[in-house]
């Protein structure tokens, strides 16, 4: 059974008259872990989506920007034809905290969405890691230019990928950031807006 909670970050986004096709609209926050070379793949008819790169840097609040010493980035989804997402796995490694360490891992998607100029951005709630508490809710904004589609939005009838010509890696980037918990003003905006909505599949 897989579910899909939204929060108050993404009621808010749904306020705005957001779908699950439509983008969150996510702003980068710290601490952020930026992420390159990244390779991503859809297969339409297996709905898996994946986004594997290296970590590059990582910002932290102060701030202060240091390597993440090409340590891995993964994102793997299962989005069905027309853009819904069921389900998804985040991990997220750098050498802050020590050697490879692991800065975010979750199995827990909240949101999923898209919109122009290649862009997919994602909602998970932290289970594990050294960069957010566990429940905290964390956001990767991925982009990946060398995809091409109709007005630049993704599209998810038919199989793609980015990667560059007989190699593993393409021209995809990604920001991993920790979402600033809702202020007052913006729990009041979402008024009777229902905070938590499940999604079961068998």
């Amino acid at each position: 059974m897989t579910r899909i909670h939204l929060s108050a970050v993404t009621a808010l986004a749904l306020a705005a008259g957001g779908a699950v096709a439509s983008p969150l609209n996510l702003s980068p926050a710290l601490p952020d872990v930026a992420s390159g070379f990244i390779l991503v793949t859809y297969d339409a008819n297996t709905s898996i989506f994946s986004a594997t790169g290296v970590t590059q840097n990582v910002t932290l609040p102060g701030p202060s920007t240091v390597p993440a010493g090409l340590r891995s980035f993964s994102l793997t989804c299962i989005i069905d034809n027309v853009g819904n997402a069921s389900s998804g796995i985040l991990s997220v490694f750098s050498d802050v905290g020590g050697p490879n360490s692991q800065n975010f891992l979750s199995a827990d998607l909240d949101a999923f969405g898209f919109g122009t100029f290649n862009k997919f951005e994602f909602i998970f709630t932290q289970q594990s890691g050294n960069l957010a508490s566990v429940g905290e809710q964390i956001g990767t904004i991925l982009v990946a230019p060398g995809l091409s589609f109709p007005g630049g939005v993704p599209d998810f009838s038919r199989s793609f990928s980015n990667a560059f010509p007989g190699t593993n890696f393409g021209d995809g980037n990604a920001d991993t950031f920790v979402i600033p918990a809702p202020s007052a003003a913006g729990l009041l905006a979402i008024g009777g807006l229902v905070a938590t909505r499940r999604r079961r599949t068998k």
